[in-house]
């Protein structure tokens, strides 16, 4: 199976592809803080950060930016809200890929910005803005994502080569993390993820040039071949297919001619791939009285270990 270049971008490190409800999808150019929307056609810029911004996330009262700043909850034009600051040292850590869970909370990575091995986390922030660490000594807490049975969690630390199924309950959130499968490292780098509606994984596989399609049973059943060195992650549209973002910054910081296809978005039909995604959830996350943003009197938040 191939995927098919469908619209010429240019990214440094396209990422993050999110559908939302009305059928849109944001996606992102991680590293030049700007968030794409597309809808029946090409990408339009809708915001640009003067600071990287992984992903954009459905809130139902607008959208939530997973940043180098920090989680900032903003109305769709971008001017009210509040933001949630990382724990971390200011600098040294961004936020990386997130997912919606069940009950409207959110579930994200904290990647170190030079990716200095066990300086990442994966943390679970409340729908009271509170922040729990889940798992700490991470190198690349990257993609992750809500299976349809909405009892659990997939997620990949990519250093590792392996995708990690949690449980998933309100009383305990994220919980009895299980090695479900490692992909060999001839593949690639696991990278971003999304379920599909019959409890599999689509992954997109850094540095192997494919996503692969993981079954419910945890067996790599599918593969799509980019035709990029570099794909970054995928998700649905409203109609099924498959976007796939890809990156060409590894290319300019080693003053290599950029590859066409590189840092573009690509698709695969889904009368080809032959799956279906799930109904995009958005986030319930709220401060009361959130008036402005920033929001100086509740700006940061806590966290606590399990």
């Amino acid at each position: 199976m191939k995927a098919q270049l469908y619209e010429r971008v240019g990214a440094d490190l396209g990422e993050g592809p999110q559908l939302f409800p009305d059928g849109t999808i944001r996606w992102v150019d991680l590293l030049r803080g700007i968030v794409y929307r597309k809808q029946d056609g090409d990408s339009r810029l809708e915001h640009s950060y003067p600071y990287e911004v992984s992903k954009v996330l459905p809130w139902q009262e607008g959208l939530i930016a997973l940043t180098r700043e920090g989680i900032e909850l903003r109305d769709y034009a971008y001017h009210k809200g509040f933001r949630i600051s990382l724990p971390s040292s200011p600098g040294q850590g961004r936020c990386s890929d997130g997912t919606v869970l069940p009950d409207g909370s959110l579930a994200l990575g904290i990647v170190d910005r030079d990716l200095r091995p066990g300086r990442g986390a994966l943390v679970h922030v409340g729908t009271d803005c509170e922040i729990r660490e889940v798992i700490g000594d991470c190198s690349i807490p990257n993609g992750i994502a809500t299976l349809d049975s909405q009892e659990f969690v997939v997620w990949t630390d990519s250093a590792t080569n392996t995708l990690t199924m949690f449980q998933w309950t309100q009383a305990q959130g994220l919980h009895s993390p299980r090695e479900w499968v490692r992909i060999p490292a001839s593949l690639g780098k696991p990278d971003g993820l999304v379920a599909d509606s019959s409890g599999g994984v689509w992954v997109a596989l850094w540095g192997g040039g494919s996503v692969i399609h993981v079954s419910h049973r945890g067996v790599i059943d599918k593969v799509i071949d980019v035709g990029t060195p570099y794909p970054t992650a995928t998700t649905f549209d409203a109609e099924d297919n498959l976007v796939i973002t890809s990156a060409a910054a590894i290319f300019r910081e080693n003053e290599e001619p950029v590859p066409p296809g590189a840092g573009d978005l690509w698709y695969v039909e889904a009368s080809e791939h032959q799956t279906r995604g799930i109904p995009p959830a958005s986030s319930r996350l709220t401060i009361q009285d959130a008036t402005g943003f920033p929001h100086p009197e509740k700006q940061s938040g806590k966290i606590k270990n399990n």
